[in-house]
């Protein structure tokens, strides 16, 4: 979803709708709107796995902002919101109607890029066995980088001998990452409902 630049100017100073840090409120916003309310702390404690990996996701050398998790599964929910009717206040969904479209939103958060990201740090040229691999179905991303080596200890080393954070893409669906996944999601929606 293409998004305008914001304006700079006052009253706005560069903030609006459907910017990075608005992007939780928006996707609280859409689930309510689809009668998912109660799916919202599971979504984005799975999303808060995330957090700062789009700082590392790269198109060339610079980091892109189409890769952003925050804002790719706010657009995600926003699609989805416009699919389907809005519901009356009070309304609720029934449980199989709910179940279909936490599946169909499933299917849709699967196929977005962020989620088939792998990281680890390493030595190049060194074994992978040595090597601390970043679990997003366990780890929180800030948490994983606190794992790499002090770049303020280390600048002054000459040559590739230190850890280096590798951040990959694997472009391949139904990985056993991605199943794992919607396991959880599909799962951590089940328990609750209409």
């Amino acid at each position: 979803m293409e998004i305008p630049a914001p304006f700079q100017e006052i009253p706005y100073c560069g903030r609006y709708e459907m910017d990075h840090a608005h992007a939780p409120y928006m996707i609280v916003r859409s689930l309510l709107n689809l009668g998912l309310a109660d799916w919202t702390v599971a979504l984005l404690h799975w999303l808060g796995r995330y957090d700062g990996l789009e700082e590392h996701l790269e198109d060339g050398f610079m980091p892109d902002p189409r890769l952003d998790p925050a804002c790719c599964v706010r657009d995600v929910l926003l699609e989805h919101v416009a699919r389907w009717p809005k519901l009356e206040l009070g309304e609720c969904l029934a449980l199989n109607q709910r179940q279909e479209r936490i599946g169909l939103i499933i299917d849709d958060l699967l196929k977005l890029e962020f989620v088939a990201s792998a990281a680890y740090w390493g030595r190049p040229h060194k074994p992978a066995s040595g090597r601390v691999v970043w679990n997003s179905l366990q780890d929180d991303w800030l948490w994983f980088i606190q794992l790499g080596p002090d770049f303020a200890a280390i600048r002054d080393i000459e040559g590739d001998d230190y850890e280096h954070l590798v951040v990959t893409r694997d472009k391949k669906t139904d990985t056993p990452i991605q199943m794992q996944i919607r396991h959880m999601l599909a799962g951590e929606s089940a328990g609750s409902g209409a």
